[in-house]
């Protein structure tokens, strides 16, 4: 099992932005996302898993607003490959996720299958 702490992503609403004369860039707050995200992966110095996994999510609202929790799916398991813990993805074979009242921010618990 592998447990990472990371910080808050920006729902998949704000990750992206529709470039002039059509199609999609990531943003600028997504891109920061991302780099701090790594940065915080790396030095938590987790394992690998190159195979099939299953991926369960935390997170703790950062306001009382209203939010999707499956917002926080996409990001989360991009970076997980962006930072090499797992090979593809595809390869999540379940995915849960949930709100809880601690800790601050998202843990992503890995199991590999």
């Amino acid at each position: 099992m592998i447990e990472l702490r990371l910080p808050y992503p920006p729902s998949v609403n704000k990750a992206f932005r529709n470039k002039p004369g059509g199609g999609r860039a990531r943003s600028k707050g997504y891109n920061a996302w991302r780099k701090e995200a790594c940065a915080e992966i790396s030095l938590q110095k987790p394992g690998k898993i190159s195979g099939p996994y299953a991926l369960h999510i935390q997170a703790k609202k950062p306001d009382n607003r209203k939010r999707d929790i499956d917002n926080l799916i996409k990001p989360c398991s991009d970076i997980l490959v962006l930072a090499g813990v797992v090979r593809d993805d595809a390869d999540c074979m379940k995915v849960s996720a949930e709100w809880v009242e601690r800790p601050r921010g998202v843990v992503a618990k890995l199991e590999a299958l």
